[in-house]
């Protein structure tokens, strides 16, 4: 289990006493957080994920471990940097809930029995994402492309994340 050393309520800790098991714990963060995205996400997207992968890994021991990936030093350096500018956070009825994830959806994020915070919304710019199949079932889960997409067309990671979870709080 991860013994995680900030909550999703505390902002990013840039303090230069950082101890060795904080730089374990948010390299973690952000190598799971690189596997919800790619470095063709522009900078708000980006922080979408940050600030999921923060929220869940603050739950990690009621979840089993996110995927994690080897990512280039250029792609840690600018997550690192835009996780010491992120300090949203999410909260459904003052809780801090799992928020399941996919990299796409069929057109709308479809509703869950594990989940019953996840409502179903729009998400039509996924059909025309380039690594969209009609017909695939994808998981349920918001939409980490369509999370980009819709920062990458004016929204801040913030406004995105609301589009997604309409019913929580996102400070």
């Amino acid at each position: 289990m991860l013994s995680f050393k900030f909550s999703p309520t505390q902002p990013a800790n840039t303090d230069k006493n950082v101890t060795a098991a904080d730089k374990k714990d948010i390299d973690k963060l952000i190598k799971t957080a690189a596997a919800l995205c790619n470095e063709d996400f522009c900078d708000e997207g980006l922080k979408c994920a940050l600030v999921i992968v923060k929220n869940n890994m603050s739950i990690s021991d009621t979840k089993p471990d996110a995927e994690q990936k080897k990512i280039s030093k250029y792609f840690y350096e600018r997550l690192f940097k835009l996780y010491e500018e992120t300090t949203a956070t999410l909260n459904y009825k003052g809780k801090t809930v799992f928020i399941p994830t996919a990299s796409l959806s069929t057109g709308f994020t479809q509703e869950h029995p594990d989940y019953p915070y996840i409502k179903s919304v729009a998400s039509p710019w996924d059909c025309t994402h380039k690594d969209f199949v009609y017909g695939k079932e994808y998981a349920r889960g918001i939409s980490m492309a369509g999370l980009n997409y819709l920062c990458e067309n004016g929204m801040s990671y913030t406004e995105a994340l609301k589009w997604y979870l309409p019913e929580f709080t996102i400070k």
